[in-house]
C-alpha cells in the first residue's frame, strides 16, 4: 500500500479520481447527495470499489448512485460473499459490503 487518502463528501475526494488507485473504499455515501454517483462516474475502468452501506431504497446514497452501479460496474460475488460472511451490524441497520469493478 503506497498511499491512503481519507476524505469525506466535504473534501475533494472526487478530484483525486480516477488517479492511480486500484481500490476505493466508500463507506455509507450520504443519503440524498450526489457524492456517491460523482465518485462512481469519476472512477476508471478496472478500478475496484469496496462499498459498505444499505442497498437501493435504504439509507445510503441516491437512487441514481445505484443505477450507475448497475450499469457501469460488475459485482464480484465471491469476494462480496467472503467479506460479508462475518459482517455484523447494529440493530436496525441493514448494511452490507459489496465489491464491484468498474467496467
Amino acid at each position: 500500500m503506497r498511499s491512503v487518502y481519507r476524505l469525506d463528501h466535504h473534501g475533494e475526494a472526487v478530484s483525486l479520481l480516477p488517479g492511480n488507485f486500484d481500490v476505493l473504499l466508500l463507506v455509507w455515501p450520504n443519503l440524498g447527495t450526489p457524492f456517491g454517483e460523482q465518485v462512481a462516474h469519476a472512477m476508471r475502468s478496472g478500478q475496484i470499489m469496496i462499498l459498505e452501506g444499505e442497498e437501493k431504497g435504504g439509507n445510503t446514497a441516491t437512487e441514481e448512485f445505484f443505477d450507475v452501479l448497475s450499469a457501469d460496474f460488475e459485482r464480484l460475488d465471491a469476494e462480496t460473499q467472503a467479506l460479508n460472511e462475518h459482517h455484523r451490524t447494529f440493530p436496525g441497520l441493514h448494511d452490507r459490503w459489496q465489491i464491484l469493478r468498474k467496467k
